[in-house]
């Protein structure tokens, strides 16, 4: 981890790691499991030569049905696979959030430049920690784009004991602005 010269590590930690979909997911679970059915409806009928809008072509409808199940499966499996690589590091001065393995995605933040600390409970001490707000799903491709700060788009995800590490973040972030202030 890339912690700055003299700067003390409070906490380090990783999210617990199983396959899950967040409640930002489900619209699009939706939308996406309605397309799927639609499309192997389409194909079936197309299998069974009633020919209803024969217009279309197999292959057309074949890929439909893969872009609706890359849409529907794709943002949470993406998520679930990177949670498997990446570690949280708390310091003094920051917070770190390193995705990958050999050569690790580094975003770090001080907390002078960090809003305040939200949390999202998901059971048995286990939650997740964001800065100001929790991200929507759109709001990783605006941040590509500059369009939101990189600040909202911190996130330690299921991580525990999440009160003990909120009252961590929060000391800290006070000790910042007050040496900042």
């Amino acid at each position: 981890m890339t912690e700055q010269n003299g700067d003390r590590v409070l906490w380090r930690g990783e999210p617990d790691r199983y396959f899950f979909i967040e409640r930002s997911d489900w619209l699009i679970a939706l939308i996406g499991v309605v397309w799927i059915a639609v499309n192997v409806w389409f194909i079936v009928d197309y299998l069974n030569e009633r020919t209803f809008l024969s217009a279309v072509r197999f292959e057309w409808r074949v890929v439909s049905l893969v872009i609706g199940i890359g849409v529907t499966l794709g943002h949470p499996l993406v998520r679930g696979v990177s949670l498997l690589s990446t570690r949280y590091t708390i310091t003094e001065r920051q917070v770190i959030v390193a995705i990958g393995g050999r050569r690790p995605q580094v975003c770090a933040m001080t907390f002078d430049l960090l809003l305040p600390p939200v949390v999202r409970r998901h059971g048995d001490d286990v939650g997740s920690v964001a800065f100001g707000e929790f991200p929507r799903p759109w709001d990783t491709v605006a941040a590509a784009v500059g369009r939101r700060p990189v600040t909202s788009m911190i996130v330690l995800r299921y991580v525990g004991p999440v009160d003990e590490i909120l009252a961590l973040i929060t000391s800290a972030r006070d000790r910042a602005w007050a040496v900042a202030g």
